[in-house]
């Protein structure tokens, strides 16, 4: 079981109170931090601090005023959690949310230890090195487990037993973390850790070394007379180095932290599984952050688009209302002009009648013409017209 990890949480205003209570190289130690790294969290936070030399005055007697803590600003911090060692934390609630484990993978009594031999192994570990033992290599040299549900391995025969126990190692400590591992045989197969319910992929690899062919010196003689021989040669062969690198797959929301843990000249991978989790620990919240910050902006999205369809329909309503209200006024124009022409024929008597009644009586010809100028003017009672029976008749 892990040690408690004790975390400190400090509020704007109450840090204040403190840097202007006692001196920094004082109040530092007791959080684990030097004097210049308290300033740099004051400054972070908008917290004004004491000038050179007031400590020295107060402490001879003089009364100072002490500068007011200003309102804080957008980019400035409300609050900062410290660790017991003066580590600060996140300050996301998804960081928030692990940043005890985080602490805990940092105390020494932690450390994952690697066995020197292989002894009593896990299920899983036990079954991906025999897939890996009877296996066949590529072109490289590496070879992958043929078995499904195995580890995401991809190491040289030789590194079998030194991998075997890395993951070994790290698997236990993943089920003492309660962290589930879980296996995926669907497409390529991945080995993924789910931290904090989000899904992150991590593989165990062998980097390989490149021996560049030597042509003869025959071949040497034809590369100097055509420089378009090389490609006749043989091509550069690749063997396992014996370097393992350990390798989370991080995506765009991984914002720069380090994903990969590689043998090198100061460090071996088996140095680097507390790190790895630490990292897997850090990608979550970030995966997490950034979902949930997603959901947040495709709900907004949605009723942004809400808003815009309702004043869509808001807008062709009223697009509509205008065109008839237009329509309107235009029929209402040609009543008006209808109407007048009546009273122009109508004065014009006999002289007229027969070019324009077509037979019809003057009086008669006046009424119907009148009765075609009400239909249009939407301001009266429209009298009825055979006209009306051509919107119930399809065939027409």
């Amino acid at each position: 079981m892990f040690g408690k990890a004790d975390t400190t949480k400090l509020l704007r205003e109450e840090l204040y109170e403190q840097v202007w209570a006692e001196p920094m190289t004082k109040l530092a130690q007791q959080y684990g931090l030097s004097d210049r790294g308290l300033s740099k969290i004051c400054e972070r936070m908008g917290i004004p601090v004491p000038g050179r030399g007031y400590w020295a005055k107060i402490q001879n007697g003089k009364v100072l005023p002490r500068t007011k803590l200003p309102a804080i600003k957008q980019w400035q911090q409300a609050s900062v959690v410290l660790s017991k060692r003066g580590r600060i934390l996140e300050e996301s609630d998804a960081f928030q949310a692990l940043s005890e484990s985080i602490e805990l993978e940092l105390l020494p009594e932690n450390r994952i230890q690697v066995a020197s031999e292989l002894t009593e192994p896990g299920p899983l570990v036990e079954k991906t090195a025999k897939s890996l033992g009877s296996a066949g290599i590529d072109d490289h040299g590496l070879a992958k487990p043929r078995a499904k549900r195995c580890l995401d391995l991809k190491i040289g025969k030789d590194s079998i037993d030194r991998a075997a126990r890395i993951m070994d190692a790290l698997v236990k400590a993943l089920k003492e973390r309660e962290i589930e591992l879980r296996l995926e045989d669907e497409g390529e197969r991945r080995t993924r850790l789910i931290v904090d319910d989000e899904s992150i992929g991590f593989s165990l690899e062998e980097k390989t070394r490149r021996e560049k062919y030597q042509p003869t010196p025959a071949e040497q003689r034809k590369l100097d007379e055509d420089s378009y021989y090389r490609y006749r040669l043989p091509d550069d062969k690749y063997f396992p180095s014996g370097n393992l690198s350990l390798k989370l797959d991080l995506g765009y929301w991984s914002k720069g932290i380090r994903g990969t843990w590689s043998d090198g000249k100061r460090q071996r991978v088996e140095d680097c599984l507390n790190k790895f989790i630490v990292t897997a620990y850090k990608a979550a919240a970030l995966k997490k952050a950034d979902r949930i910050e997603r959901e947040r902006q495709r709900r907004e999205w949605e009723e942004e688009e809400r808003q815009r369809e309702i004043l869509r329909k808001k807008i062709k309503l009223e697009e509509s209302r205008v065109d008839k209200l237009t329509e309107q006024v235009k029929t209402w124009h040609e009543a008006q002009q209808l109407r007048a022409y009546v009273q122009a024929v109508r004065g014009a008597g006999f002289q007229s009648q027969r070019v324009i009644t077509g037979g019809q009586s003057l009086d008669e010809w006046c009424a119907w013409a009148l009765d075609q100028a009400f239909r249009l003017d939407h301001t009266v009672t429209s009298p009825p017209s055979v006209l009306d029976h051509k919107k119930k008749h399809y065939w027409y």
